[in-house]
């Protein structure tokens, strides 16, 4: 939805209305104290913004504020008249029943016991306010069937009956009850949408987007119009981001650890809730929501990492209303249930098929007028020196994630629809290795080549000491395919490995590979290995020629 819907039978409804009312109007005036005439209704609600995804949304609350207008009829007024209003939205209501309100002329009604009438507009069983109820046919309606709506500027006695004409307001002695308000206020509050009905962000394409609702009102016995029949209570907006810094590669294979940092931050002030925390003000107490939580997933960690998150990350200095996060333990993939981590640190399982791992982050608290975000240190670690490379994906969204098949949205239940929230962002981790090129190797008619190859991982700095094998693709230059010959050969930290060519090396298992002209790659899985090759031309049993070079270092190999 980009645009305000059309109600092309809004211009016709305000004529048939007007009509109506001047054909009251004829029959004459009635005295002071309250005649009832036109009922004229403007509408407003102020629109706050709302997170895409979200299917427990609270939209802004819908004001009717109405006048008396116009000549008054003959007929004198009982002062209340019997109404019911609805609203239709362009997305599915959320609200349970019972929770959505009404309450009139913003009063708190007086106690049954006080004898006192209901002339203030609140219902016959003296509550505050009047619930709503979803449409069972229209999931988008919500509806209040029947209200006492407050003739504005309708005389009143104390025991709630009209008064008698031609006398006016505040004409009997002692009488303080005088006349309804000149304004009678209708606010319907407490709304909460399925706003994840409109998409998600990867298929709306990002951007804002508007919810609208459409007002529909009946007084039973009077002639009213609204104003507006359409009012937009809410903008959708994207409500988390998501960005990942690239760990340090050679620092997971040398030290055996390394960090990941994971920011994460709101699309708008007031995304990230703590618990009974919207954002709006509420007319209805004892209604809290659950904390927004934020699920951090990461998908294809190489084999042999491990991962583990903080459990209170620092979001940003101390004191104040800054935002504050702390780990759940045990919560299900859904993001629900669990208890918040006491260790500083916190080891993350692996959940369901391919790997993923799982991060659920509660919102403890947030100042809900700037936007924030948190950085948060995932610490890598290895404890072999054979960790595989690869890409590792990362996605971020807002949870507890709704359950598949639940009729109802209780209000402490789930609250976003399963869909990533922020794009997912690809990090690439390279394996523990070292790719060495030999640019030209040869063993043919007179030559030969002696290669070594180093593992230096063994120094004075504090490296930690790699070992393991370097696969030797012989690349010919007879052209890829069947040219290409593997072989292998383990080196310890400290230790080299060197060998001919014509004659290979016995003890490490290398073959000779005798009439050979190309280059060799060799894939170490090993940090900080060197080679060197050693070209030399024997005639007669002499050498005429001898070339050496250092073999090149090759990254994103």
């Amino acid at each position: 939805m980009t645009g305000r819907p059309a109600c092309p039978a809004a211009a016709g409804a305000v004529v048939a209305m007007a009509a109506a009312w001047a054909s009251h109007a004829q029959t004459g005036l009635s005295g002071p104290g309250g005649g009832l005439g036109l009922i004229d209704c403007s509408v407003t609600a102020d629109a706050p913004l709302v997170r895409l995804g979200g299917t427990l949304e609270r939209v802004a609350d819908v004001t009717l504020t109405c006048h008396n207008v116009g000549p008054a009829v003959r007929s004198e007024p009982t002062g209340i008249l019997d109404a019911a209003v609805s609203l239709t939205f362009t997305a599915g209501v959320a609200s349970r029943d019972g929770v959505a309100s009404l309450s009139v002329n913003e009063s708190v009604c007086p106690s049954a016991n006080e004898g006192q009438g209901t002339g203030d507009g609140c219902d016959s069983d003296g509550a505050a306010s009047v619930a709503g109820a979803r449409d069972l046919l229209d999931p988008r309606r919500l509806v209040w069937d029947r209200f006492e709506f407050p003739i504005p500027g309708a005389a009143i006695t104390g025991d709630g009956e009209p008064r008698a004409p031609p006398l006016g307001c505040g004409e009997v002695a002692g009488d303080t009850s005088g006349c309804h308000p000149e304004v009678t206020t209708v606010r319907l509050g407490n709304l909460r949408l399925r706003v994840a009905d409109l998409g998600s962000p990867e298929s709306l394409g990002g951007g804002q987007y508007p919810i609208w609702a459409t007002v529909s009102m009946r007084l039973e016995g009077a002639v009213h119009a609204l104003s507006e029949t359409t009012v937009r209570v809410a903008t959708a907006v994207p409500g988390v981001s998501l960005h990942v810094a690239t760990p340090q590669l050679g620092r997971l294979c040398s030290a055996g650890e390394t960090t990941a940092n994971v920011t994460l931050g709101e699309g708008f002030a007031g995304a990230f809730q703590p618990a009974g925390d919207d954002g709006l003000p509420s007319l209805r107490s004892g209604d809290p929501l659950g904390a927004t939580r934020l699920l951090v997933r990461m998908a294809g960690i190489p084999p042999g990492v491990s991962v583990q998150a903080p459990t209170a990350p620092e979001c940003g200095p101390e004191g104040g209303s800054r935002l504050r996060l702390g780990l759940v333990e045990g919560a299900a993939e859904s993001g629900h249930g669990g208890t918040l981590a006491p260790a500083q640190l916190a080891e993350l399982a692996l959940e369901g098929p391919g790997s993923v791992l799982q991060a659920v982050y509660e919102v403890l608290g947030a100042d809900p007028s700037v936007q924030q975000e948190c950085s948060i240190p995932f610490r890598l670690r290895t404890e072999g020196l054979d960790a595989a490379g690869g890409g590792v994906s990362v996605s971020a969204s807002f949870g507890p994630l709704e359950t598949p098949g639940s009729a109802d949205i209780p209000a402490d239940a789930s609250r976003f629809a399963a869909m990533a929230l922020a794009s997912p962002v690809q990090v690439r981790m390279a394996p523990c290795g070292t790719s060495l090129l030999f640019p030209f190797v040869t063993s043919q008619t007179t030559f030969d080549t002696a290669v070594v190859i180093v593992n230096t991982s063994s120094d004075p700095l504090g490296t930690r000491h790699q070992a393991g094998r370097c696969s030797l693709e012989f690349h010919s230059a007879e052209g890829p395919g069947p040219g290409t010959l593997l072989r292998s050969v383990r080196v310890g930290a400290g230790k080299q490995v060197s060998f001919r060519l014509s004659s290979g090396n016995q003890r490490e298992g290398l073959d000779p590979l005798p009439d050979f002209q190309g280059y060799l790659l060799a894939r170490c899985a090993f940090q900080h290995a060197q080679g060197y090759a050693f070209i030399t031309e024997q005639i007669g049993g002499a050498s005429v020629l001898a070339q050496g070079y250092l073999a090149e270092v090759v990254t994103g190999l």
